[in-house]
């Protein structure tokens, strides 16, 4: 069977209305992973088939970087995988791809070799979109006839139809929008799908939210929910996310799409960045600004003494972008020696191994846009000591730290 039809067969998978049929029987489709370098390693292309297999699913778009992950799979299991060509050769081509000339013979080579059903997914944030690398992949898509899977805002996804009405675009994550514009950008176009992947908003106490279910019912053909494995841990939770959200993925399906699909994530820990449980993903400085800009308490409302508002300067320009989705205030460095374990989700146990950790950086490993700063700082053994000295020169013995049951640092 080859890609064209397999993306039919797919699209068929998504699209149908549910008759009433018993849950365990629905198939999955899902709509985002991605299967990068990384995740060779750790996850080789059998067990990873294997965990798609025991997670009950039948289809799976799949991208990676750089695409030789996607044919690893493909090869695999090709009645599973639906390959989508990234613009990546590597993660660090994620915040510099728009102005790199090199991406158009990198995508030129692999559609000339290969078959895939969409290119993405990649980001691209506002006026990037008219940049000429871009609009190269746009027509690239039209014509080949590819989706394009566009994490992007909403100034992105408008400046693609522009420049090609006709375009099929699966929006991933929604743009992390509000139900609200979800609606209106599926009202103004015919051609944009959205993923629900990494999203929790939708489900509520394992209820489904009243704005998000009107919007499913009025559209019942334009969603689809993925786990998202942007780092390879997340593979080893495919077959957990899809029996502990089950019932996520039951209260979203019943009323409107015929498929059980996979769902956005369960676990707190190697995405800790993003959820503050297992049902509500904390957006961070995202957020804020919404709220900040929303509030009649802020120094532009009426309660600012300043009524020439000069306090207000910053508060007028902060823009919301989604690029500051998760994003959160960098705690100080006093104290750190005693607050181990260290990263995000406490993978690394020493002061020492963290030094280490960014003295050896691997690069292609990184995944984030504001990460694109990072570099190895390659640190001599001296060095090493030198800064580990600095920073336990803040600390204050004094202090008694102290473990709480749920294993958070406290002080007293």
């Amino acid at each position: 069977m080859n890609m064209r039809a397999a993306a039919v067969i797919a699209g068929a998978l998504l699209t149908a209305v549910a008759p009433a049929a018993p849950a365990a029987e629905l198939p999955i489709f899902d709509a985002h992973l991605h299967y990068s370098h990384d995740a060779w390693e750790s996850v080789p292309p059998a067990q990873a088939i294997a965990l798609l297999r025991k997670a009950g699913v039948k289809r799976a778009l799949v991208s990676s970087s750089n695409d030789d992950g996607n044919q690893k799979l493909y090869a695999e299991a090709p009645d599973l995988i639906v390959p989508s060509l990234r613009p990546y050769r590597s993660r660090g081509d994620i915040g510099t791809w728009v102005r790199d000339n090199a991406i158009i013979g990198y995508l030129d080579e692999r559609l000339k070799k290969y078959r895939y059903a969409a290119i993405g997914e990649f980001h691209l944030y506002g006026a990037d979109a008219d940049l000429p690398v871009p609009r190269r992949l746009v027509q690239l898509a039209r014509e080949y006839r590819l989706y394009l899977h566009a994490h992007s805002d909403i100034d992105a996804i408008e400046r693609l139809f522009r420049q090609d009405p006709a375009a099929r675009i699966l929006w991933a994550h929604s743009g992390f929008e509000r139900p609200g514009e979800v609606r209106d950008m599926l009202r103004k176009h015919k051609n944009p799908w959205c993923d629900l992947a990494f999203r929790t908003d939708h489900v509520d106490g394992g209820k489904l939210n009243a704005e998000w279910r009107a919007l499913f019912i009025e559209f019942p053909d334009r969603f689809l929910l993925g786990t998202d494995t942007y780092v390879p841990e997340r593979w080893h939770y495919v077959a957990e996310h899809a029996a502990c959200r089950f019932s996520s993925a039951r209260a979203i399906a019943a009323p409107v799409i015929r498929g059980r699909v996979s769902p956005t994530v369960s676990f707190t820990r190697p995405a800790g960045l993003f959820f503050a449980s297992k049902e509500r993903v904390d957006a961070g400085r995202y957020e804020g600004i919404r709220e900040l800009k929303a509030s009649r308490f802020n120094l532009l409302g009426p309660f600012n003494d300043d009524t020439a508002r000069t306090t207000a300067v910053a508060t007028q320009h902060v823009d919301i972008v989604q690029r500051n989705f998760g994003e959160f205030k960098v705690p100080s460095l006093r104290n750190a020696a005693l607050t181990g374990p260290y990263m995000h989700n406490g993978q690394i146990g020493t002061l020492r191994e963290v030094v280490r950790y960014y003295s050896e950086l691997n690069v292609d490993r990184l995944h984030g846009d504001g990460e694109q700063i990072l570099k190895p700082l390659k640190l001599t053994a001296q060095e090493t000591d030198d800064l580990i000295v600095f920073v336990e020169s803040l600390t204050d013995f004094r202090t008694n730290w102290k473990r709480s049951k749920g294993g958070e640092p406290i002080c007293k």
